[in-house]
């Protein structure tokens, strides 16, 4: 895969449970490593009102 290093790479996962978020964190951490940017978002927290958080507590 070709990365361009000059465009930070998006990584988006969700807050359940520390699998995903460690699973993010080592992506992101890779990517630095290789001089590329990230941006990392919770999908969680982009659903509306607090579904997000109703769906961490379930």
């Amino acid at each position: 895969m070709n990365i361009d290093p000059s465009r930070p790479m998006v990584i988006f996962s969700a807050g359940i449970g520390a699998g995903h978020d460690g699973v993010a964190r080592e992506l992101a951490r890779r990517l630095t490593e290789r001089g590329v940017a990230s941006i990392r978002h919770d999908f969680l927290d982009m659903l509306p009102a607090d579904l997000g958080q109703r769906l961490r507590d379930a």
